[in-house]
């Protein structure tokens, strides 16, 4: 006889119960009969007397605690904001007040396109998924300006302000959804899925974090 037992259901909120032997049993091999592990899919389910508390399980986002529209919403599911290169050029002319060619880039979630200018000068129009929690979209943009202030030559990307003088603007897109719209400059390169290894790479790679990190302590950024 196995040492338990579940009691399954469709429910994606589950009750686990835990029962432990009785007194004066221990859990050996002969007695882990009575170890009884349930199944419940009752999320009130009372405990069984002598055991631990339900366990609450969940593989549904929208259930865990503290679960926002966002986590529920499943961000990396939601399509690209479908913006088309000519609304690109035109959400560029209206927001920075540049023009150039424009390139579609393939995005898991977000509408960017790769600008070059008539000058030669590249950059990137990132229009943000809309399901992207904005506080997100923030942190991301304030430590791109932090490190610009700290370590100028860090080869990151900038930020490049609106005509407004702001980080940001935001569009509604085709969808009527509204999405935050940046501007960020271009940095030339392979990306790291596609790199060949090397005896130097890994170790390039952590010499520039622990170049971000210390120059975040040492101006007292987050």
């Amino acid at each position: 006889m196995p040492w338990w037992r579940t009691a399954a259901s469709a429910s994606p909120v589950a009750a686990i119960h835990l029962c432990k032997p009785p007194p004066g049993k221990a859990a050996t091999e002969d007695s882990n009969k009575d170890i009884d592990v349930q199944i419940s899919s009752d999320p009130g389910a009372t405990r069984t007397p002598g055991g631990l508390p339900p366990f609450r399980m969940t593989a549904d986002p929208a259930l865990a605690p503290g679960a926002r529209a966002a986590d529920a919403n499943m961000l990396l599911s939601q399509a690209p904001p479908g913006i088309s290169i000519a609304e690109a050029e035109e959400i560029a002319l209206r927001i920075f007040g540049i023009a150039g060619r424009f390139r579609s880039l393939s995005s898991e979630r977000d509408s960017n396109f790769h600008v070059t200018l008539p000058c030669g000068a590249q950059a990137l129009l990132k229009i943000t998924n809309a399901s992207e929690d904005r506080s997100v979209t923030a942190m991301q943009t304030a430590a791109l300006m932090h490190l610009a202030v700290v370590d100028p030559e860090l080869p990151v990307q900038r930020i490049c302000q609106t005509l407004k003088g702001e980080a940001w603007d935001v569009i509604t897109g085709p969808s009527g959804q509204q999405h935050v719209v940046r501007l960020l400059t271009w940095l030339d390169g392979t990306m790291l899925h596609a790199a060949t290894p090397g005896p130097d790479l890994h170790r390039r790679i952590g010499a520039l974090l622990g170049r971000r990190t210390a120059r975040r302590r040492r101006s007292g950024g987050w």
